[in-house]
């Protein structure tokens, strides 16, 4: 049975279980409130859910999903060409977009097709096809051939790491008893090593690298395609000396002492020991640090202080565009405000009670918040697990949820409707109310001068005050 198929049975059995278990309360008015018997069976919000959040089905603008949570869950959208399939989550996992796909057995299987390219992965072994057709395979460590994986054009190993060839872009290089014997070669790249007596690795116009019995001596000179080329002198841990355009560092028994100094910038900096005391002031820059005690650090485009490391923490970003300000509460709790030309989002995630978000659009917020992540997979797998509360507003509609549907609510700009456990359903509107008792087996609802009293789903008794 194709899986489309399994979808659309699924949701006739679900109609059918409504009409049978539901009775109808009329067409008074048109009513969203949750079909079904609370926790076993609800249709609402173009979902359903069965036994509470164990079991949902989602069909909703082109997306369908099936979650028996924790177990598994499958998602596919037409309109955006992908599939998402889930089992134990993250452990098994399957994506789909397009004519790319991936499977995933964490921690010891990955399969991929994109294009040209196939990779099948199972470890110890590797093997599938480059973008150019070529065949390869690795049994590691005893032989391998790859091409175009781990950016090297083409990789060759034998009983690793007694002997490793590598092929890249501007260079090959060869490493036997790795780390210890390593040669490359080309027209822009060398380098020879014997480690850890001496090495050097050279790229023209990029850096410079040599030690001579490491890690006692080191130099190396970095980004020399660049506007501020650094050459940086390292005596193990006694003595090291960084020298650039735009800054020069001296440090002695690093990390107990270093100083900092910039023309460029104007600005002086010790740290004493790193990173626990630092000073720093000048024109562009004033930093105090006492960690983890308290701290703050001052530059034009960045501001940051902290009091009692991790209990606060605070952070302002200023670009042309806009401004970021995040606050860290520990390590799992934060609040954050972007507010750019296009952007003006709030977020306050304080864990592990609720996660709060609002941008021009949408608002949410959840409860509880267990997982600090934020996720198709988690929330299709996992969350819906522990958030017992949930609120929503978008386009002038609100809706409110708790324990999976026991108390749902919804408020539009000219109506409001709520439902208790699906058993009692109210509603009140511009021109009247509704209160219903078991979808039916007792309603009283007003719409402008009708007022009306049904009893046992059919006994109707009208009383109509028009003159």
């Amino acid at each position: 049975m194709k899986m489309n198929d399994f979808f659309k049975n699924f949701l006739w059995l679900a109609i059918l279980f409504i009409l049978i278990f539901t009775p109808t309360e009329g067409k008074t008015f048109s009513t969203n409130h949750p079909k079904g018997i609370w926790p076993f069976f609800l249709l609402y919000d173009n979902k359903v859910n069965i036994l509470g959040p164990f079991i949902s089905l989602h069909l909703n603008k082109g997306v369908k999903s099936l979650s028996v949570r924790p177990l598994f869950s499958y998602e596919i959208s037409s309109q955006e060409d992908y599939t998402f399939f889930d089992l134990l989550y993250p452990i098994i996992r399957y994506r789909k977009f397009g004519e790319r796909s991936r499977f995933l057995f964490f921690p010891l299987s990955d399969v991929r097709k994109d294009g040209n390219e196939k990779i099948f992965s199972f470890f110890p072994i590797t093997f599938g096809t480059s973008e150019e057709n070529e065949r390869y395979f690795a049994f590691f460590p005893f032989y391998g051939r790859l091409y175009h994986r781990f950016g090297q054009k083409k990789i060759h190993f034998i009983l690793w790491p007694l002997y490793t060839h590598m092929i890249e872009e501007e260079a090959e290089t060869y490493k036997i008893f790795w780390p210890f014997f390593r040669f490359t070669k080309g027209k822009l790249k060398k380098g020879v090593s014997i480690w850890p007596l001496w090495g050097e690795k050279i790229k023209r116009g990029k850096y410079e690298k040599e030690y001579i019995f490491w890690p006692f001596f080191t130099h190396q000179r970095l980004g020399l395609d660049t506007d501020n080329p650094r050459d940086e002198t390292y005596f193990l841990f006694l003595y090291g000396k960084v020298d650039s355009p735009f800054y020069s560092t001296y440090s002695i028994f690093w990390p107990f002492f270093s100083y900092t100094e910039s023309i460029k910038y104007n600005f002086h900096k010790w740290d004493i020991p790193w990173p626990l005391i630092s000073f720093a002031y000048g024109k562009s820059i004033k930093k105090v640090w006492f960690f983890p005690l308290f701290g703050f650090k001052r530059r034009p485009d960045f501001y940051r202080y902290f009091f009692l490391w991790p209990l606060y923490n605070y952070e302002k970003e200023t670009g042309k565009d806009g401004e970021v300000i995040t606050k860290r509460i520990l390590f799992l709790s934060k609040i954050k405000d972007i507010k750019t030309n296009k952007k003006d989002i709030h977020i306050s995630a304080i864990w592990p009670f609720f996660y709060y978000y609002r941008d021009q659009r949408i608002t949410k917020l959840k409860s509880f918040y267990f997982l600090p992540i934020s996720n198709k997979g988690v929330d299709r797998n996992l969350s819906p697990l522990y958030e017992i509360f949930q609120y929503k507003e978008e386009d002038g509609i609100e809706t409110t949820e708790l324990f999976w549907g026991l108390l749902w609510g919804r408020k539009k700009s000219n109506s409001s409707e709520a439902s208790i456990a699906s058993i009692i359903d109210l509603g009140e509107y511009d021109d009247g109310f509704y209160i219903s008792l078991l979808k039916g087996l007792f309603t009283v609802y007003r719409r402008g001068n009708v007022k009306k009293v049904r009893l046992i789903y059919f006994l109707n008794f009208k009383s109509d005050q028009k003159r």
